[in-house]
């Protein structure tokens, strides 16, 4: 037997020590010193800690000087009882701890009396923190739901905090193509990191939010630490951001959505209504639901209480379709063959063409044939040509374009979301978290997407499947020995293609299948 437990705990310590983790703990911590009347630190108080929703029991016997200290709290709701001989019990409620956050409750104050007599306080929802160097800012459920965000982006609830700034025009979108990281305090955009339940999760090698981007729906906490951090704290230099899922409770609680936008709901810009432009298209749909609450197993005594096993489930599903304008000055036919005769500024004026062997203008502005290169031939046939309009195409006036096209681009994301948390006893409390996700870009003009996309040839797909694991356990070896171990893993799978191999817009000539666009050029003259 005692084999087996020296076995046991060296491979625990092992494990405690894998680099792959990469986790960090989003556990609190709530200390206090109790005192009599006069001020005096009573040892050997019974200091009792519940957790509001499990009912775990969390105990201590104060120190010599009257100083109390709990740590590895799952954030949520506390209540705090003292007893000791000689004096009226003490109960305070409501004690709410956040993420990563150390509760200091000072100064427990006991009276002299009967132990059966209960003094009931109820807890200062403000905490200074005076342990701790670090200054954060902490975003709770409450101010979530009120904190109306464009988008839905978990990401924009931090912008409304001081000391943070984006160059983002728009957080309209989620994840990896979201609007970016905001800056903290004057830090660049990449330097600031995103934990998510503890773990490390965005791209390392991207300034963005990384591929995992959970509804805002499915947010219990959100926790800034600006500055001053502790050891525990590394990565990045300009900010630490958690972002923490929501649990089961005692009771069953849900919620059902959907938002929805379109164009015709829009005012036009300005400048569209100036040059007559209509509103471009504009579609926006985000549904889902959340439900979570006790697991318990029929037919049996298990979790009767509804004290040991919780769930929170949450799947959100995102449609947004836009079109954007954009707009080229493409080669005309008489250009692709060398005759720039009619190629004029946008003043009017005749463009010359010089030859570069005599630097004197080309005869008639005529390019000979036998002066063309036939590669160059070759990559000019791919462009579309102009519109019929030519320069006049800008409404303008400014004769600043001759080619535009409305690029189209749909832009779903799937998040499903399931947390478990299990009370195994008070010394042993669990929790596991499962995410997956998929984010797409899908039209024209889409990252790494094949030449042409930007003026209508050959429609692509760039997409990321993502998936992450989390899971946490905590134990009190003894009251003043707590082992916490976490473990989180995140992978994305990116991929990017042709959603057809034909261009959907023919009528511009240029390059009609997608391997035509790719280099070398094998199926061009030349």
């Amino acid at each position: 037997m005692l084999r087996f437990r020296l076995f046991a705990l060296v491979a625990f310590l092992l494990l405690a020590m894998l680099p792959a983790a990469n986790a960090q703990s989003v556990t609190g911590q709530i200390s206090g010193i109790v005192v009599d009347p006069a001020g005096a630190s009573v040892a050997g108080a019974k200091v009792q800690l519940i957790h509001d929703q499990s009912q775990t029991v969390h105990s201590y016997t104060a120190e010599s000087n009257g100083s109390f200290f709990f740590t590895g709290l799952v954030p949520g709701a506390y209540s705090l009882r003292v007893a000791q001989a000689g004096f009226k019990g003490y109960d305070q409620r409501g004690i709410t701890v956040a993420a990563q956050e150390r509760v200091d409750l000072h100064e427990v104050h006991l009276e002299v009396g009967d132990v059966t007599s209960t003094i009931e306080v109820q807890a200062n929802s403000v905490h200074v923190a005076t342990d701790s160097s670090d200054r954060s800012v902490d975003i709770n459920l409450t101010q979530i739901v009120d904190t109306p965000t464009r988008g839905r982006n978990p990401i924009s609830l931090i912008m409304t905090l001081p000391g943070t700034q984006s160059l983002a025009q728009s957080y309209d979108y989620r994840g990896w193509n979201g609007g970016g990281m905001p800056g903290v305090n004057g830090g660049q955009q990449g330097q600031i990191i995103l934990n998510m339940d503890g773990a490390a999760s965005q791209d390392s090698g991207n300034l963005n939010t990384g591929y995992i981007n959970p509804s805002i729906d499915a947010i219990g906490e959100v926790r800034l630490l600006i500055s001053n951090y502790t050891a525990e704290y590394g990565g990045r230099t300009a900010g630490q951001l958690t972002v923490t899922t929501k649990n089961g409770t005692p009771q069953f609680h849900g919620s059902l959505y959907d938002y929805y936008r379109q164009e015709s709901l829009n005012a036009n810009e300005f400048f569209n209504n100036k040059t007559n432009v209509v509103r471009p298209r504009y579609r926006y749909q985000n549904f889902g639901g959340t439900v979570g609450g006790p697991l318990i197993v029929p037919g049996t005594r298990f979790n009767k209480a509804r004290q040991k096993l919780f769930f929170f489930f949450s799947y959100d599903k995102l449609y947004n379709s836009t079109t954007s304008f954009a707009t080229y000055t493409m080669p005309t036919q008489l250009e692709k063959t060398g005759d720039f005769s009619k190629s004029v500024t946008t003043t009017g004026a005749l463009i010359p063409i010089y030859d570069p062997t005599t630097q004197t203008v080309f005869p008639g502005n005529v390019i000979p044939a036998s002066k063309i290169s036939p590669q160059g031939q070759a990559m000019l046939n791919l462009f579309p040509n102009p519109s019929p309009l030519g320069l006049s195409l800008d409404p303008t006036g400014n004769r600043g374009y001759n080619f535009r096209y409305p690029q189209q681009q749909l832009r779903p994301l799937d998040d499903k979301i399931l947390r478990v948390d299990y009370s195994f006893s008070s010394k042993v409390q669990f929790y596991a978290r499962l995410l997956q996700d998929y984010q797409a870009q899908n039209g024209y003009n889409v990252t790494v997407g094949p030449p042409g996309g930007t003026w209508g040839q050959f429609p692509a797909s760039y997409h990321v499947q993502s998936a992450g694991a989390l899971a946490t356990l905590i134990y009190t070896i003894s009251p003043t020995l707590i082992n916490e171990f976490s473990w989180g893993i995140n992978r994305g799978l990116q991929g990017v293609g042709p959603t057809t191999d034909t261009s959907l817009n023919p009528n511009t000539s240029g390059a009609r299948t997608y391997q035509q666009s790719l280099l070398p050029l094998k199926d061009a003259n030349g």
